[in-house]
């Protein structure tokens, strides 16, 4: 990891691709933002990744400062738990629906190719 840079070195470490991206941070009336600068898109995976690390640390943050302890944190932090309950037979699973999607365009190739 490059310790904090100025702009100029950021911007010269990114064009000559000693780096891949760079992340600035700032923080105006106690809310944040972040701006990740790359020579490429970020992948969804990537800026999930990031985003979800910044929000970890900004809640331990706030936690410090509202005098939580960590297990009140997790308390408040932990998911709650959601199922998917199928109440007709009619409808379809998301996996079915792939295969009908699948099927349907195996038959509009057929269908295209021996019709022509």
């Amino acid at each position: 990891m490059i310790p904090s840079l100025r702009k100029k070195q950021r911007e010269k470490a990114l064009s000559t691709e000693k780096i891949d991206g760079y992340l600035t941070l700032s923080e105006k009336n106690g809310k944040f933002k972040a701006m990740y600068t790359t020579r490429e898109t970020a992948g969804n995976e990537i800026m999930t990744q990031l985003s979800q690390s910044l929000t970890a640390a900004k809640i331990q943050l706030k936690a410090a400062e509202y005098g939580l302890d960590q297990q009140k944190l997790t308390d408040i932090t932990s998911l709650v738990p959601v199922k998917n309950q199928l109440k007709s037979d009619k409808q379809l699973t998301e996996s079915q629906k792939d295969v009908m999607q699948a099927a349907n365009l195996f038959l509009t190739l057929i269908i295209f190719f021996f019709c022509d």
